[in-house]
């Protein structure tokens, strides 16, 4: 009973099937006429089937009209044949990376890229139609992308926005820029680097999707970029600092890309280029975003942090100023802050130490708000498998050492380092529980790290249990003169 049952659902679909595909054949014999009026009457009326939610490309690529669709393309054809030709062409480059793939090998994108030309005789409609198209194509593949890159479809893209008022085309134009900078490997740079002068002005634009295409494609442009591409982009101020303001949208698909921009720039070996994001106000932007309800967010604030923390004494001091340090330090012990955050905060913290000067770590270290050595401990403790861990051991040994800094500073170097009263007299358990605990990767470089710190400022090392020297909570003794 069952089989009869499917069986008769099966003939119920035969008839709407057999329809469509009596329907794909009637336009494609009339595709395949001499007469111009026919010809477009067939392309329109496929266009119309590919142009349903679910377009049913494969029965209309198994008619083999794929190339005769190209061939519509060409200058001497009506423009309203290569306006429905495109429409096609785009709806069936928009599915599977098989069904791009036909269009391309096809020979599509030559007469796509020739149409937007300056010199082209293309109307405002057809050129438009052509940008989805060649978006829908460079959007699937980086060899597609640079296929059109290097057949200059970016000049002809800055060219046609330069001249329409038409905002959906600004909308596609925005889009397909988008698609032509992102992907791996990135495009080569002297190929997209004509559309800085353009997403420039876009990302100013007063509408919100043209923004968001406009900014994702400086930030595909400036992720993992060499510093010539990083220069490129900071040598156009005004772009930088709408990168900046844009870190405030309340669209996450706006403010994510802007985050990454800045941060690229503050990440550069140039610290002018970081000086110039602050210079613009990063600085209370960030500060601000360390509480963001999207951890996606917090992370890329805390990212930036670390990468201005890198850059000098000069810098750290503006983050003090800034009241950095606190949410900083609140946000590591937080429990219910994620550990991706937590890792970047590590990083933060061991730039800052890396980079401050003695006065600043004490100014840090002491300050009876921050906490700052607790934290630290108590987050080790907290986290004694995962690479925080070893960061933040790191540096804490790079207290200590500024604290020894200062006592030679002050001619006091047989004093006690003056931060061993804020670790606390639990130190030495902390230090055995991330031994017991650590993961194998850092076992070796924490037990390293702990036992220099425990030889040179606790009289000893420290044996864990694996060890089997000496019961757990003994401290090994320094023989040594």
């Amino acid at each position: 009973m069952e089989d009869i049952a499917f069986e008769s659902l099966t003939i119920k679909e035969e008839k709407p099937v057999d329809e469509l595909a009596n329907k794909i054949a009637q336009n494609v014999k009339l595709i395949y006429s001499d007469i111009m009026d026919e010809m477009v009457q067939g392309t329109t009326g496929l266009r119309k089937i590919l142009s349903v939610g679910s377009p049913p490309n494969d029965k209309v690529l198994v008619t083999g009209v794929l190339p005769r669709l190209v061939t519509f393309l060409d200058d001497s054809a009506p423009q309203i044949l290569q306006f429905e030709s495109c429409w096609c062409l785009s709806n069936i480059a928009s599915g599977t990376a098989a069904h791009t793939k036909q269009v391309v090998e096809n020979g599509a994108l030559v007469p796509l890229v020739k149409l937007l030309s300056p010199n082209s005789k293309a109307m405002e409609d057809l050129k438009e139609q052509c940008v989805w198209a060649i978006g829908n194509i460079t959007g699937e593949s980086p060899k597609y992308r640079d296929e059109a890159l290097y057949l200059g479809v970016i000049d002809h893209l800055v060219d046609f926005a330069s001249k329409t008022k038409v905002l959906n085309s600004l909308r596609i134009i925005s889009w397909t820029i988008s698609n032509l900078c992102r992907g791996k490997p990135p495009p080569p740079f002297h190929l997209v680097s004509p559309a800085l002068s353009l997403l420039e002005t876009l990302v100013h634009y007063p509408d919100q999707e043209i923004n968001i295409d406009a900014t994702w494609a400086v930030g595909h442009m400036s992720t993992n970029a060499s510093p010539e591409v990083t220069q490129c982009i900071v040598d156009r101020p005004a772009l930088v600092k709408r990168m900046v303001e844009l870190m405030l949208s309340p669209t996450q698909a706006i403010m994510v890309p802007a985050l990454r921009v800045v941060g690229n720039i503050a990440s550069s070996s140039e610290i002018e280029n970081t000086k110039l994001v602050i210079s613009f106000g990063i600085l209370p932007i960030i500060h601000g975003l360390f509480r963001h309800a999207k951890k996606t967010v917090r992370k890329e604030a805390f990212w930036i942090a670390s990468n201005i923390a890198v850059g000098s004494p000069l810098l750290i001091q503006q983050m003090i100023d800034a009241d950095f340090y606190q949410p900083i330090l609140h946000a590591l012990t937080n429990e219910n802050e994620v550990i991706e955050c937590k890792r970047e905060i590590s990083w933060i913290l061991s730039n800052t130490l890396s980079e401050a000067t003695p006065q600043q770590v004490d100014d840090l270290v002491r300050s009876p708000i921050l906490a700052f050595i607790p934290s630290i401990l108590d987050t080790m403790l907290e986290h004694p498998s995962d690479k925080i861990c070893l960061i933040l051991l790191e540096t804490f040994e790079n207290i200590l050492k500024c604290g020894d800094l200062l006592l030679e500073e002050e001619k006091k170097e047989k004093d006690l380092n003056p931060y061993l009263n804020l670790c606390g007299d639990d130190i030495i358990d902390i230090f055995k529980d991330i031994l017991l605990q650590t993961n194998e990767t850092d076992a070796l470089d924490i037990k390293y790290i702990i036992n220099d710190i425990a030889d040179k400022y606790f009289g000893g090392t420290i044996a864990s249990e694996s060890d089997g020297e000496v019961p757990e909570d003994e401290l090994v003794e320094d023989k040594s003169e």
